[in-house]
This record gives C-alpha cells, structure tokens and sequence, in this order.
C-alpha cells in the first residue's frame, strides 16, 4: 500500500521526481521507497569469500614454508635391518618361448645369449634396448602381454624390462631385473668379460628391508655404479659423475616422449634416442 507523508522538495529523489515544485507538497510513494530513504546506508564490510580465501593462502604458505625447511625425510630408516638375497639371479624355471624377432649385432663374439622380455612402447624397455644396440649386442625379444603377463609366469618380479643371460659354456640361466641394474650389471661385466658374470653379480645384491608401513622393499644400493675392479682410471672420473647423474635424472624423469640422451662409455659420448 502508498503511504502519504509531507517531505521537502529538496531531498535529491524528489527533484528527480517532482523538479518543478518548489514548496511542500503530499506525495504518494510506495512503502518500499519509505523504507529505503529512512534506512542507514550499508557499510562496506570485507566479503566472507575474500576473508576465507585469505585464511587458505595464509595456511597454504605456512606449509608450503613447513616442508621446504624441514628436514627431508631419510629413504632408509635407521636402525632397520637389511637382509641380503641369495643366488637372486637364477631361475631355472624359465619357460621356452619362441621369440618375437631377433636383433643381431657385430659384438657376437661375446658368448653371451640374451633375451629381453619387454613392452615395445615402455621407456625403461626402451633404454635397456638402447644399451645393447650402442655396443651392437645381438638379443631376443619377447612381448609381454601387458593385460595378462602370461610370458612372466616363471618370475616373481612382474614388471619389465627382464633379461636372461645365459653364457654358452654355462646351463645356467640368470634373471636380471630393473633397467639400471640390467646397464649397470652389463656395463660392469663388459669391462672385465673374461672373469664372468657370476663375479659381477656379487656387486648388485639386492637388500630386502620393511619400510615404515611394514612393507617389505627391495633395493639394490649401488645401481648406478659400475664396478671396475683394477680397471679403474682416476681421468675417467669426470665423466662416470656425469654418467650417473644422467642416468639417476633418467630414472626419475623418463616419460613416454622419445628425447635424445647421451650415453658415455670409455672416454666416449653418443647420442642415442630412448
């Protein structure tokens, strides 16, 4: 309903209204307009939204400043026990399989027969393939099912890439597990190959230990080294340091994009696409 009070024609919405009457007059307006020219304008106050937000980023620093300046958190627990594991590498369980293709290479004279079982697309698969064809190691290929791994039924170790080595004078055939164990184990043996490879294995015992969530973990501590044995060369330092600097950012950074690598061997550099 109107409402009729007197006003003053001097009020700034009246001289909108009523601009040519220049004494008091009645007017008739609706209560809502009453209310609005009696009622105290709002004042300004800070949005929830703003003041929520606020209080997020500040917490969000706060943390973000907590983890950056603690201490990082040891991989290994102290005072865990590490438990070594025996004969890790042979299996007499292997199943003949006929390989998917054959790679050769001229550096067959090295009496070693090696077969890979792998996924084409896998990176890690893919620097292991990298390593043999850089020295021109001749191996087989075996594609594992990726939904069904039925061609890793001998092995307790489902992940690829796998290589069985088996020497020609040797029946037996060894496992060998993880990409940079594999280079690494192989890059150890080729500079001392008339010794064996049982000698090289000794270096790459893997270490079983229970983490804190009671899981039992695996680890072999010196993978990225090779180990030379009287070979070693003290020029050749700088270059091993940036060999395993490479090939540690390799493990953590690979992706499925194919991206040019060095790979340093003896004194030498190659780029190699992996």
């Amino acid at each position: 309903m109107a409402s009729r009070f007197r006003i003053i024609k001097t009020h700034p919405i009246f001289n909108f209204l009523i601009p040519n009457v220049k004494q008091k007059c009645t007017v008739y307006l609706p209560q809502r307009l009453i209310n609005s020219a009696y009622s105290a304008p709002p004042k300004r106050e800070f949005s929830r939204k703003l003041i929520f937000g606020a209080t997020a980023g500040a917490i969000g620093i706060g943390l973000g400043l907590y983890s950056y300046l603690s201490p990082p958190k040891s991989k290994y627990l102290a005072g865990i026990p590490l438990t070594e594991k025996a004969d890790f590498t042979r299996n007499d369980n292997i199943m003949d399989i006929k390989p998917s293709r054959e790679v050769s290479g001229p550096a067959s004279a090295l009496g070693l027969d090696l077969t890979l079982y792998q996924y084409q697309t896998c990176p890690f698969c893919c620097k292991v393939r990298a390593f043999l064809e850089f020295y021109g190691i001749p191996y087989k290929v075996i594609e594992v099912n990726p939904v069904m791994r039925q061609q890793l039924k001998f092995s307790k170790y489902k992940k690829v890439p796998i290589l069985i080595v088996q020497e020609k004078e040797s029946p037996k055939k060894q496992q060998l597990n993880d990409s940079t164990v594999i280079i690494s184990i192989l890059g150890s043996l080729f500079l001392d190959l008339p010794s064996g490879l049982d000698s090289v294995l000794k270096y790459y015992v893997p270490m079983t230990y229970k983490n804190e969530d009671g899981k039992e973990v695996e680890e072999v501590m010196n993978k990225y080294f090779l180990m030379f044995g009287d070979n070693y060369e003290k020029n050749a330092e700088t270059y091993l340091k940036k060999e395993r600097q490479w090939r540690k950012s390799n493990s953590y950074v690979l992706c499925w994009e194919k991206t040019e690598k060095k790979v340093f061997s003896k004194g030498r550099c190659a780029t190699v696409i992996i």
